[in-house]
């Protein structure tokens, strides 16, 4: 097991990768080895983890996971043991899978991107109002932290300072909310994309949807609801 020093930096990026589509897994084969695993679509940002985590050179490797969708190629970046990730496994995991987020876990912005990059999700569009005639705009992050119990994801979002809500998912996990001016405030604290991509997560369309509400002539409505039927 290793035991060189992380930065406070490199912390927080696995801390943020951990609240998404990170995992560390306890191998079977070597009792006292713990490995941290991330896997996502996008290559580039596996390789942007990958170079933003120095204090590893060395003990970090980039894979391809064969595929198992013809549409997807997946990419794993895997860090070698450490006793910092035997520390978080046992602070992330409540039985043998990840479930709750450490009551010491903090959000910053780094940590938040993270998070966001992995299981966050942007929509913005127009929404038709059948019974008012008119066209809302919809302006929403959801962020499905499946995983996590609601007494600590509670616990983490209430310090971050930005509405939100959460909202039981059919699967039976949890979905944090930021809607509106609270999507705004979320995306100017975690900052700007760091590779190209997932820039469609930040794609806030004010170019298309530029007002909140749009009435519609009889005629347009009537053809919207058809449509919709």
């Amino acid at each position: 097991m290793q035991h060189f020093n992380i930065s406070n930096n490199e912390k927080d990026i696995i801390l943020g990768c951990l609240l998404g589509d990170g995992g560390i897994y306890k191998r079977k084969d070597k009792p006292n080895s713990y490995v941290f695993t991330l896997v996502n679509t996008q290559k580039d940002y596996i390789d942007h983890v990958h170079s933003s985590l120095h204090s590893f050179d060395g003990y970090c490797s980039t894979y391809t996971v064969p595929r198992q969708s013809p549409r997807k190629t997946i990419y794993q970046l895997r860090l070698a043991n450490h006793h910092f990730f035997k520390e978080l496994y046992k602070d992330f995991y409540g039985g043998s899978h990840k479930s709750q987020i450490p009551n010491w876990l903090n959000p910053n912005p780094v940590i938040c991107y993270h998070m966001y990059v992995g299981d966050g999700h942007l929509s913005d569009r127009m929404q038709l109002d059948k019974r008012k005639g008119a066209t809302f705009r919809i302006l929403r992050i959801v962020i499905a932290t499946d995983c996590f119990n609601i007494i600590t994801l509670n616990r983490f979002f209430d310090s971050l300072n930005i509405y939100y809500r959460i909202h039981k998912h059919s699967s039976g996990g949890w979905q944090v909310f930021f809607n509106g001016s609270s999507a705004r405030e979320f995306l100017e604290y975690i900052g700007t994309p760091q590779t190209d991509g997932f820039t469609y997560k930040w794609a806030i369309r004010d170019d298309l949807y530029g007002t909140q509400r749009r009435v519609l002539s009889p005629q347009k409505k009537k053809f919207l609801i058809a449509q919709s039927d």
